[in-house]
């Protein structure tokens, strides 16, 4: 099939408040200008033959290159940036499932592609205003959590183990965590609902048990219940663990969807924050030749109404993420975006006391860590597992050497001795 001249077009002769941008990396056994041709085609008018009604009028709905870069100088690999009238996709009904469909769809199919990687996608402002956006952001968080909260990295953990407990040692586990300091608990992402720990018994006494650690401490704790479910349920389940007490909430978005995220925060009745979890996403990402960049979900979990997400470690052995990568997540979910609130990244995976400040030196301090074993698996449990990431947090924001710090607290001192420094 030729294609024709028309599917191209310059920045300069596009409103951009007409369309949406979708950029990709490019690999084919062909040209370069072919692959990217039959991306426009395919996902916006056409298919592989002319057809009957693909008429001039139908054509205005076509997508248009604007971008085509070779890279290493080669015509079979680089970049193609399509824009897609804006038009094409109702942002209520279609939504960011539409929407993902429309620059990504049937894109990764072509038999002559041998990588494809959608980077980036870019909205209209018009566009982007039809989704909530976070109702907290990262000032609300640290406003929720109260006391020494606001300019500091944020502290928070996932009931760990993940399965297997019943709902009062959970209680007992985040009862501990807060006696330490913890900011921020959420249920692991395997732990809805399992019948030996079920969910309208666990947020409960959960909550009894921080209610209980506050009046000791004077801190509030936000506790976040794992509400991941099909999706015509999940609603209803997130008005109930917030009815039971809950003052945040959690979901799995690749296994639920960035509408059910979305569906949770345009609710009136669940007025608290809702933290977003990436399990799956690395089935998408990971790849450097197939996939979507996380940054791409990243965007879309903000629109959703993601206050926090978790975005992969910095520092940590167990997620390892490029440097670059983790800044372009952060800046997705913290920079600028069409007037809404900033998303706060999550930084886990292999996380501990001795290992955190490259994470700090990268970010900043808009940042909160979700440490799983470097709080739980301390010599002497979560309450001086949490004591102990707090000590070495403060130790970087002063500028003293862990060690030094380590000498005055024993629980610091306990986890260098158990996991070291990098």
């Amino acid at each position: 099939m030729e294609f024709e001249d028309s599917l191209y077009a310059s920045f300069e002769g596009l409103d951009p408040d007409r369309f949406i941008f979708a950029l990709y990396y490019i690999e084919t056994n062909g040209l370069l200008s072919r692959a990217a041709e039959e991306i426009a085609v395919s996902q916006s008018t056409g298919t592989w033959v002319p057809l009957k009604y693909e008429t001039e009028e139908v054509k205005r709905y076509r997508a248009r290159i604007v971008r085509l870069e070779r890279h290493r100088g080669s015509d079979r690999e680089g970049y193609a940036e399509i824009a897609y009238p804006v038009d094409n996709v109702n942002p209520r009904v279609g939504g960011i499932p539409e929407l993902l469909v429309t620059v990504a769809g049937c894109a990764f199919e072509p038999a002559d592609f041998t990588a494809l990687r959608l980077i980036d996608v870019r909205v209209p402002r018009g566009f982007a205003q039809e989704f909530p956006g976070p109702r907290f952001g990262i000032a609300g968080l640290r406003e929720l959590i109260g006391g020494d909260a606001g300019d500091r990295p944020l502290i928070g953990t996932p009931v760990k183990p993940c399965v297997g407990l019943t709902p009062d040692v959970v209680a007992e586990i985040c009862y501990e965590a807060a006696m330490g300091g913890i900011d921020f608990i959420k249920d692991d992402e395997l732990n809805v609902s399992p019948k030996y720990c079920p969910i309208e018994e666990r947020v409960p006494k959960v909550m009894e048990a921080l209610d209980r650690a506050k009046e000791e401490t004077g801190k509030r704790v936000l506790y976040a219940p794992c509400i991941t479910t099909r999706v015509d349920e999940i609603v209803g389940l997130a008005e109930k663990v917030v009815e039971w007490g809950a003052n945040a909430l959690f979901l799995n978005v690749v296994s639920t969807s960035f509408s059910a995220v979305q569906a949770v925060a345009e609710d009136p009745s669940v007025r608290v924050p809702i933290h977003v979890h990436k399990g799956i996403a690395d089935a998408w990402t990971r790849n450097p030749s197939f996939g979507i960049d996380f940054q791409v979900l990243c965007k879309l979990a903000r629109l959703s109404g993601g206050d926090s997400m978790h975005v992969g470690g910095v520092g940590g052995g167990y997620i390892r993420v490029e440097p670059y990568e983790i800044l372009k997540s952060c800046r997705a979910l913290r920079g600028p975006y069409h007037g809404f609130k900033p998303t706060l990244p999550g930084i886990g995976g292999g996380i501990h006391p001795g290992n955190l400040k490259a994470a700090m030196d990268l970010l900043g301090n808009d940042i909160i860590f979700l440490v799983g074993g470097g709080i739980h698996g301390h010599p002497d449990g979560p309450r001086a597992g949490v004591k102990a990431l707090r000590q070495a947090i403060d130790a970087h924001l002063a500028g003293t050497p862990i060690e030094e710090k380590a000498r005055q607290h024993p629980e610091l001192a306990r986890a260098i001795e158990r996991w070291g420094l990098r």
